[in-house]
């Protein structure tokens, strides 16, 4: 029978001894360099995606662990080139994908497929409004996603 035990480590200069069990390894530089890349990588997957799907653009957001709860509920459209509803850009949550380009069909997370002309129903809130900011033209960061400058002419709701 294999028993497991936890680990116990200490560091010590560049290298890290590791105790399991009664037996000490020595764990060298490179392996806490491939740990700091594996890290690094899986991290990076968090990070928002841009979608350009015949001239349309997509934004998706960065993985959240909260948000705004206003809701917007409107009719799935393109402003100003990107997807969008209700005459805003939406920068869709963490993990929406597009499913079809004729017509354009997204799939949000735990809401559900929606067409584009469809009705969508989506939390969050505005992290752009024109009515009462003034704010220099050109493209806008917002929650890992550089949303273009045509798009960001237009108010921005981030969806959760």
């Amino acid at each position: 029978a294999t028993s497991f035990s936890p680990l116990v480590g200490s560091v010590r200069g560049t290298d890290c001894e590791v105790r399991q069990g009664g037996g000490t390894k020595v764990l060298e530089r490179r392996s806490w360099m491939l740990l700091g890349l594996l890290c690094f990588v899986s991290l990076a997957g968090c990070s928002g995606k841009v979608i350009t799907v015949d001239g349309a653009t997509v934004l998706v957001s960065e993985r959240a662990t909260s948000g705004m709860d206003a809701a917007l509920a409107a009719e799935l459209q393109i402003v100003g080139g990107c997807l969008g509803a209700g005459g805003s850009v939406v920068i869709w949550p963490f993990g929406t994908r597009v499913i079809d380009e004729d017509p354009l069909t997204i799939e949000i997370p735990d809401n559900g497929t929606f067409v584009l002309g469809e009705e969508v129903t989506v939390g969050g809130g505005f992290v752009l409004e024109h009515s009462s900011v003034a704010r220099d033209p050109g493209p806008l960061e917002v929650s890992g996603v550089t949303v273009p400058t045509a798009c960001a002419d237009h108010d921005v709701f981030l969806a959760r």
